[in-house]
């Protein structure tokens, strides 16, 4: 990873507690969990994860010294899509599936229907992204359809793998991080971060860099996972989502809230987004910890998969899911924070 964050390393002090809070700037910690392992890989280490008394972010603390251990070849967001996205420009399309004409509106959504990037930013945003910023982008799951409807898109990401990946597809990505953006005075009418906050060593600065390369009028939609969730409260140290160590903060609304109002952005919406396979995986964990006769297989049936998407969508109504997603614009002259 070409992030890092201060580490304890061989013949280094162990940090009691974690530093200053870089989203509240509170001090006090409490410990939530010691003595805990990679699940996905079983890498060697042991993780600890405190909580911000003052505004409710979880932290993992110490990180590992060497974080790019834990990404191995086969982490799934850096993986090989093996699909070519032709470059089908659908601008225009794209443009109409906001349109205010109905009839205009469904029809240019019928023609885009298995687009995925249109899919998601149908729901989410209220006007046609022209210029998109998939930062944390991966191998490019969105950045290739996204591409085919912007008149410019660009994916960053700090694995050069993931970055090669993509770019052997035909796909705008590059190397990059919030610390070393080079991106000049591009600005862009969406920024997208999903599931990427969390993997970050300092939030706020990663919010505040991309905030100099946002259209006045565009958005930045940023994704999570919420471990105030009922399936963290649930499953605890089984919730597949915790994640760790790659997982380096757990946000709660609250304190996604507070980060984002920090680095000068205000939140217009809050979806909660989580899935089945997060409850899936995250009962496979806690029957495996506890050597259950009975396990269950590496993936659901799909009948599975749609009773516990079912219960997911539960949880999403109850604003409890584990995942969630925000949409934030920004801060206009003037205004101030909650």
């Amino acid at each position: 990873m070409a992030d890092s964050l201060p580490s304890v390393g061989p013949g280094a002090p162990a940090e009691p507690s974690p530093p200053q809070c870089p989203i509240c700037g509170g001090d006090r910690w409490r410990l939530q969990y010691a003595g805990l392992r990679d699940r996905q890989f079983d890498i060697d280490g042991e993780f600890r994860v405190w909580i911000c008394e003052t505004c409710g972010v979880r932290r993992l603390w110490p990180v590992p010294e060497d974080l790019g251990l834990h990404y191995p070849d086969q982490y799934g967001p850096h993986s090989s899509l093996g699909r070519r996205y032709l470059r089908r420009p659908w601008h225009r399309a794209w443009s109409a599936s906001f349109s205010s004409n109905a009839i205009i509106r469904r029809f240019a959504r019928y023609l885009l229907r298995f687009n995925a990037a249109a899919l998601e930013m149908w729901t989410l945003v209220g006007s046609a992204p022209r210029s998109v910023l998939d930062y944390g982008c991966g191998s490019g799951g969105f950045l290739g359809p996204a591409s085919q409807l912007a008149t410019r898109a660009l994916g960053l990401d700090v694995s050069e793998k993931a970055v090669t990946e993509a770019a052997s597809r035909g796909l705008p990505a590059r190397l990059g991080s919030y610390e070393d953006l080079q991106l000049g005075e591009e600005q862009f009418t969406l920024i997208r971060m999903w599931h990427v906050l969390e993997h970050v060593p300092d939030p706020v600065r990663a919010l505040s860099a991309l905030r100099a390369h946002l259209d006045e009028k565009g958005r930045l939609v940023v994704a999570v996972p919420n471990a105030a969730s009922a399936l963290a409260d649930v499953f605890g140290t089984d919730w597949f989502q915790l994640d760790l160590p790659r997982h380096l903060w757990g946000f709660t609304e609250s304190s996604l809230r507070c980060a984002l109002c920090a680095a000068g952005y205000d939140v217009e919406k809050i979806l909660y987004d989580g899935k089945g396979y997060s409850v899936y995986q995250s009962m496979a964990y806690a029957l495996r910890r506890r050597e259950s006769a009975f396990g269950l297989p590496a993936s659901p049936a799909p009948d599975v998969l749609v009773g516990l998407d079912a219960l997911a969508e539960v949880w999403n109504s109850q604003q409890a899911g584990d995942s969630m997603v925000f949409v934030a614009s920004l801060r206009t002259a003037g205004q101030t924070g909650d």
